[in-house]
């Protein structure tokens, strides 16, 4: 009985959770790191032949996990990390 309130609890948390409304300060260092740790981790990890993700594709993945509105962490790190913003404009051109 416990196990399935947590299950419940668990899916309704991550796919019911509305985005947040305001991006923090915060939360730009948090998603600035996971993009640095994924991409790190999928250096060392990286096989022949694989395809990497894009930093795109990991900053998509990191706004999906914290919940966050993507245009509003876009404004900030046009501020905070101009070189990130820049990447992640590139990519979206091409």
């Amino acid at each position: 009985m416990k196990f399935s309130l947590f299950v419940f609890m668990f899916v309704f948390i991550n796919f019911c959770a509305p985005v947040k409304r305001e991006v923090t300060d915060s939360d730009i260092n948090k998603l600035v790191e996971r993009i640095s740790v994924t991409r790190f981790i999928q250096n060392l990890n990286q096989e022949e032949g694989m395809k990497l993700k894009t930093d795109r594709e990991i900053f998509l993945e990191v706004c999906k996990v914290f919940r966050l509105d993507q245009q509003k962490v876009k404004l900030k790190l046009k501020i905070s990390h101009p070189k990130l913003f820049e990447r992640l404009e590139q990519r979206h051109e091409d």
